[in-house]
């Protein structure tokens, strides 16, 4: 988290903060009034107007994204498709 808020220009709080288990819900703690979270700029227009405001962040800013399969996984093609399908929709952030 310490690296999340210094990519965002603060520093980490002595308090404990909302976690939640979608995007959705985090979007609607911020909504409501409970603070900031991040979200992929992919997931970005999905959130668009529900009274939040989207800042994209500056500089540098990279993810690793890896795929795993077991090794006995019937549809290697699936996963070759699917890094395709990846790496395009990333090289639009470049």
């Amino acid at each position: 988290m310490g690296q999340a808020l210094a990519l965002c220009g603060r520093e980490a709080a002595n308090r404990r903060p909302f976690q939640a288990a979608s995007l959705d819900t985090l979007v609607n703690l911020v909504a409501a009034g409970y603070g900031t979270t991040r979200i992929p700029g992919l997931a970005a227009g999905l959130f668009s107007g529900r009274n939040v405001v989207l800042r994209p962040l500056t500089g540098k800013i990279s993810r690793t994204i890896r795929l795993a399969s077991r090794r006995s996984f019937p549809r290697p093609q699936v996963l070759r498709a699917l890094e395709k399908v990846i790496r395009r929709a990333m090289a639009t952030f470049e």
